[in-house]
């Protein structure tokens, strides 16, 4: 079946309001990392955007990546009891997750060496040329959007790590540029609202934005961008199309 695009995303911004409080701490704790990392390094976010990524870069992204993975993972399950119709969702989702953390971990690490690996492709490819940068950036765009949902596979699966790759590909297959619409969608707002809060903290343009600011506002946005991915794999895995997320919720009715 096809996403719909707009029902996706009503259900993106809904369920992540609907458990923002929630959601906030969890996202909060994902950049932690970076947050330590800009703090005891003296790197400003706008200096590691900027210059290009060392390998403690690359393995706080990896960090990061797998910590996505983990939030991601109690966002699928408070979404499947959500619509079990159960008051308490949140919480309860994470024992669901202790229970998948192999597949998790699994699907994570790998997402994040992949991640590592194209942060490798594009330093070689700015030191050969760069616009040789289009082409690693165009097949992360492509992987990107086939593997779209495959942290969330992992949330539910009990099956392998090939097999969570395999399903997102299977689930995302023919709706790619629906997802693709989809995140520019929810970007939008996203990137309003990050428009009026710069106009409305007024960063000096020498120090730019402070970290304490960016770290607090990323966790924000990281709430709705998490969320996507949730709303998308709810969407495809209907019964008729071999999904798992909708099966699993009728055990909880």
């Amino acid at each position: 079946m096809k996403l719909a695009v707009f029902g996706t995303l009503a259900t993106t911004f809904i369920f992540g309001l609907r458990h923002f409080p929630a959601f906030y701490l969890l996202c909060l704790l994902t950049s932690v990392p970076r947050y330590l990392y800009g703090a005891l390094s003296g790197r400003s976010l706008e200096d590691q955007l900027a210059t290009p990524a060392t390998w403690g870069d690359d393995l706080l992204t990896a960090v990061e990546v797998v910590l996505a993975g983990l939030v991601t993972a109690v966002m699928v399950w408070t979404l499947i009891r959500d619509q079990s119709g159960e008051r308490w969702t949140v919480i309860p989702a994470f024992r669901d997750v202790f229970e998948h953390l192999p597949m998790i971990f699994g699907v994570g690490g790998c997402v994040a060496l992949i991640s590592m690996l194209f942060s490798v492709m594009f330093d070689l490819a700015i030191a050969l040329a760069p616009l040789a940068i289009i082409v690693p950036a165009l097949l992360i765009a492509v992987l990107a959007l086939v593997f779209a949902v495959v942290l969330p596979c992992a949330a539910v699966s009990e099956s392998g790590i090939l097999e969570c790759f395999a399903e997102s590909a299977a689930l995302t297959a023919g709706s790619r540029l629906r997802i693709l619409m989809l995140y520019v969608l929810v970007s939008i707002p996203l990137v309003i609202v990050s428009f009026l809060a710069l106009v409305i903290l007024q960063p000096d343009a020498r120090t730019g934005l402070p970290a304490e600011w960016a770290f607090l506002g990323m966790a924000a946005l990281n709430v709705f961008l998490f969320a996507t991915p949730v709303a998308i794999h709810n969407a495809l895995a209907e019964p008729d199309s071999g999904g798992v997320l909708v099966e699993t919720a009728a055990v909880f009715d």
